[in-house]
C-alpha cells in the first residue's frame, strides 16, 4: 500500500510539473526580440497630422470590453514589467517609434493602430484597434527602419487560443488579465494603478467588471479551440480576416449555427489608392467604402446586439445600433484619399540618363514576361505585348467583371478625382 501510495504521488508531482512547464510556455510566449532601429525614417506619403489621425483614430471596436486604462496598467505573466511597454508589444510586431512619448491622441503610448474611444452612454474609455494596426507596415535594412503607412502590417495579432508555440498576441493578452485576477498581489497593483484614491469604494467593483471581460476573452478562446474554426496556423502577417468578422459577426452575435471554418489566412492588402477601386477586398466581394469599413470594424469588435436576454430579436427600430464610430470612419476614409503610394527611389546613373522622365513604351509588367515562355511550353499562343492579363487580382474578372489591366504610362486614364464615400449610401 506505500508503494502504491508512493507511487500515485509520483505521478501526481509529474502532472504538476507537466501542467506548470506548460502554463509557463503558454503565458511565457517564445517571441523574436526587439532592437530599436537606430533611425525611424516616414516617406513623404502624406503630411504628419494626416499620419498621426490615420495611426490614432478609434472606429469604435472594443477588445471584449477591455478598458483603455486596464490595458495600460497590466503586467505580464510571471513579471511585474507592464504588457503594455512599447517596446515589448513591438516583439509581436507591432509598430512603435523609439522617440514616441505620450501624446493627446495617444495618452498610453501605444503603437500604431491603438486608439481610445469614450463610451457616449457610459462615459467609459475603451481600447480601440483600429484600422492602422493592421496596414502600417516597416522596413528594416542595416539598422534603418522605414515606415510604409498604408502598407501590410507583420504582427501576430488574431489568435486567442492558448499553444505552448506561443507568440500569439490574443494569447498573451488572455494570460495576463487571468494572471492579474487570480494572483491577488497583482490585482491589488492592477487596482492601486486604476482606481487611484477610490482603491477602498470601487475595488470589488472593478473586480466584478474585469472578470467579465475576461470571461468573454477566454471563452472566445474556448470556443476557437473546441470548434476547430482556425485550424491553420496564421502567426505573424497574414489572418483570415473574413472569416473571423463572419465568425463574429454571424455566430457570436446571432446564432452559433453559422460559425464556419475559417481557413485562408492572407496577407493584409495594401491602402493607398484604394479609393479608385470599383470592387474592394481580396476576393472583391465589396463596392461601397463604408459598407467594408463597419463591416471591419464590427468584426475587430465594436458591440452590436440583435437579440434580447431571451434569444428573441430585439425590436426592428433597434436592430441597427451599433458601437461603430461611423463619422471617424468617413473620417478616416476620406483622409486615406491622400495617402500616396510608397517612391522606389531611381538609381542616379538611370535617372540621369537621356530620355528619363519620359514615358517608355509599353511594356510587360516582371510577373507576365515569363508568360510567353511558360505559354509556348504549354502549347498555347504567348501574351502578346499590351493584351490584358486574366491574372486575378483585386479586379478579378470573376467578380462583377471590373477587371483592370495594367496599362502603359501613355494609355493610362485621366487621373480620377477624390470623391469622399456618402455617409448615408447603401
Amino acid at each position: 500500500m506505500r508503494l502504491l501510495r508512493r507511487a500515485l504521488l509520483g505521478l501526481l508531482v509529474l502532472a504538476v510539473a507537466a501542467a506548470g512547464v506548460g502554463l509557463y510556455f503558454v503565458a511565457y510566449p517564445n517571441l523574436p526580440e526587439y532592437q530599436a532601429p537606430e533611425a525611424l525614417h516616414y516617406l513623404d506619403q502624406w503630411s504628419d497630422a494626416d499620419r498621426q489621425r490615420y495611426y490614432y483614430t478609434p472606429q469604435g471596436t472594443q477588445v471584449k470590453g477591455l478598458e483603455y486604462d486596464w490595458f495600460s496598467a497590466l503586467e505580464r505573466p510571471f513579471s511585474r514589467e507592464k504588457l503594455a511597454a512599447p517596446e515589448y508589444l513591438a516583439r509581436f510586431g507591432f509598430l512603435v517609434d523609439p522617440r514616441q512619448r505620450p501624446s493627446e491622441q495617444n495618452p498610453g503610448n501605444l503603437p500604431v493602430g491603438f486608439a481610445r474611444h469614450e463610451d457616449d452612454e457610459s462615459g467609459r474609455a475603451y481600447l480601440d484597434v483600429s484600422c492602422a494596426a493592421c496596414h502600417t507596415g516597416e522596413l528594416r535594412y542595416d539598422g534603418q527602419a522605414i515606415r510604409i503607412d498604408g502598407g501590410a502590417a507583420m504582427h501576430s495579432l488574431a489568435s486567442t487560443v492558448p499553444t505552448l508555440r506561443g507568440g500569439a498576441f490574443g494569447q498573451t493578452l488572455g494570460m495576463s488579465m487571468a494572471f492579474t485576477y487570480y494572483d491577488p498581489f497583482k490585482f491589488r497593483r492592477f487596482a492601486h494603478e486604476v482606481l487611484g484614491g477610490n482603491y477602498e469604494r470601487d475595488r470589488d467593483q472593478l473586480r466584478r467588471d474585469f472578470k467579465q471581460v475576461l470571461d468573454r476573452l477566454l471563452g472566445t478562446a474556448y470556443n476557437d479551440w473546441h470548434r476547430g474554426l482556425y485550424p491553420t496556423e496564421e502567426g505573424f502577417g497574414r489572418t483570415d480576416a473574413f472569416g473571423r468578422i463572419a465568425n463574429t459577426v454571424f455566430g457570436d452575435a446571432i446564432d452559433p449555427a453559422n460559425y464556419r471554418i475559417a481557413n485562408a489566412p492572407v496577407s493584409y492588402p495594401q491602402l493607398w489608392d484604394i479609393w479608385k477601386f470599383d470592387w474592394v477586398q481580396w476576393n472583391g466581394s465589396a463596392m461601397q467604402p463604408m459598407a467594408r469599413n463597419i463591416g471591419e470594424a464590427l468584426g475587430v469588435g465594436a458591440p452590436l446586439r440583435l437579440l434580447q436576454e431571451n434569444g428573441q430579436p430585439v425590436p426592428e427600430a433597434e436592430r441597427y445600433a451599433s458601437g461603430v464610430r461611423v463619422r471617424d470612419l468617413h473620417q478616416l476614409e476620406t483622409t486615406l484619399m491622400r495617402l500616396a503610394p510608397p517612391r522606389w527611389p531611381e538609381p542616379p546613373a538611370r535617372r540621369n540618363r537621356p530620355g528619363a522622365g519620359q514615358p517608355r513604351p509599353c511594356a510587360l509588367p516582371g510577373e507576365l514576361r515569363a508568360l510567353p515562355r511558360a505559354a509556348a511550353q504549354a502549347g498555347r499562343p504567348p501574351l502578346r505585348p499590351g493584351a490584358r492579363s486574366r491574372m486575378a487580382h483585386a479586379g478579378d474578372p470573376h467578380l462583377g467583371g471590373r477587371h483592370r489591366p495594367n496599362r502603359c504610362r501613355q494609355h493610362r486614364r485621366p487621373p480620377l478625382r477624390p470623391q469622399p464615400p456618402r455617409l448615408d449610401a447603401g
